[in-house]
């Protein structure tokens, strides 16, 4: 498979939104919140462009894809919802 313009695009954003993020997270900045579900996001979306959606393979990393990215926002939110977090892990 050759890479795209689009695929080095987001897998640079991908890294660069890690990196703010374990910055942020590491500095105590709140930014964090926004840049953790931003980088899990750019991966599903790199996975979206690169995977075959029709094998089963690829609609189930896609699949989980999308609820660690629902994970990661769960368990920002108060504890009320660390349960749900942890379930869509």
């Amino acid at each position: 498979m050759r890479l795209t313009t689009a695929d080095i695009a987001l897998a640079i954003a991908a890294m660069m939104t890690g990196a703010l993020a374990i910055w942020a997270d590491v500095t105590g900045r709140r930014m964090r919140y926004f840049l953790k579900p931003l980088t899990t996001a750019t991966i599903l979306a790199l996975a979206l462009l690169r995977l075959p959606l029709r094998p089963a393979s690829g609609c189930w990393i896609a699949a989980g894809l999308a609820l660690s990215l629902a994970g990661d926002v769960l368990l920002m939110l108060p504890r009320e919802r660390f349960v749900a977090g942890l379930a869509s892990f």
